[in-house]
């Protein structure tokens, strides 16, 4: 028999017939690498046989729980700064588009910002008869006030209105980017 055949043998392990185990005890008194292989192969067999299960160093759980909560926080402010930066992009795109038109011609950008200009007078003015109109209905415990005056108070309202919605939107903003999600009770 050829030396394949008794290596297969030897690591096939499957019964042999007497003239079989023979003819391989022959063979393994005369190949030293048939003997260390089926010495080595017995020692393989018997550890697939026993496992040694591998016990986890002392602290793992906690050491794997910090990971895992750094890790989170991590992905977590990577998502934030992919969210503001596609916002800063999204904004600075969309002013990109407007202000095109107007730089291509530099007629065109100071009829925009004189037509622009105009917009802005024509809504004080409006804004102006609109208090003076209020003002003329409202009572008068104290007489009547100047134009100014009224339009000063009527313009510092407006601005707390406008101020008060900033900061709602800002709030609203830092709970929904920056502060940690909760899932659960967990963070």
């Amino acid at each position: 028999m050829e030396h394949e055949g008794f290596v297969r043998w030897i690591l096939e392990g499957a019964p042999l017939s007497r003239s079989e185990q023979d003819q391989l005890l022959r063979h393994l008194e005369g190949c030293e690498t048939c003997r260390s292989l089926a010495a080595g192969w017995g020692q393989v067999k018997a550890g697939l046989d026993r496992p040694v299960w591998a016990q986890p160093e002392p602290g793992f759980a906690s050491r794997w729980k910090l990971s895992l909560a750094e890790s989170r926080e991590r992905r977590q402010k990577h998502q934030v700064r992919w969210t503001l930066a596609a916002a800063a992009g999204g904004t600075m795109l969309a002013f990109a588009m407007l202000l095109i038109p107007l730089v291509s011609a530099p007629a065109g950008l100071a009829g925009a910002a004189m037509e622009r200009l105009v917009d802005v007078s024509l809504q004080i003015r409006t804004l102006a008869q609109f208090t003076a109109g209020l003002i003329e209905v409202l009572p008068k415990p104290l007489g009547p006030l100047p134009l100014y005056v009224g339009t000063g108070i009527l313009g510092l309202g407006l601005i707390a209105v406008y101020t008060g919605m900033g900061a709602i939107w800002t709030a609203s903003l830092y709970r929904l980017v920056l502060q940690p999600q909760r899932n659960g009770g967990r963070k």
